[in-house]
């Protein structure tokens, strides 16, 4: 639910969207933002593709204990 709402609050509801193509620009450059950029908790846990590329990474690095 949370992803959503930021969806709308932060891109969405702050564009004049008038075509289907405009709102997939509009959510695509949001979505890419929020997985790339963003940190991800009030702690600063790093954004989703930057954590998926460490913990893959890890798993394929065994020998770096």
């Amino acid at each position: 639910k949370r992803l959503w709402r930021s969806l709308k609050n932060e891109a969405v509801y702050l564009q004049d969207i008038d075509e289907g193509f405009a709102a997939q620009r509009v959510i695509d450059e949001w979505m890419n933002f929020d997985n790339s950029e963003r940190q991800h908790s009030a702690f600063g846990t790093p954004p989703p593709d930057e954590a998926y590329a460490e913990e893959r990474f890890l798993i394929k690095s065994p020998s770096l204990s």
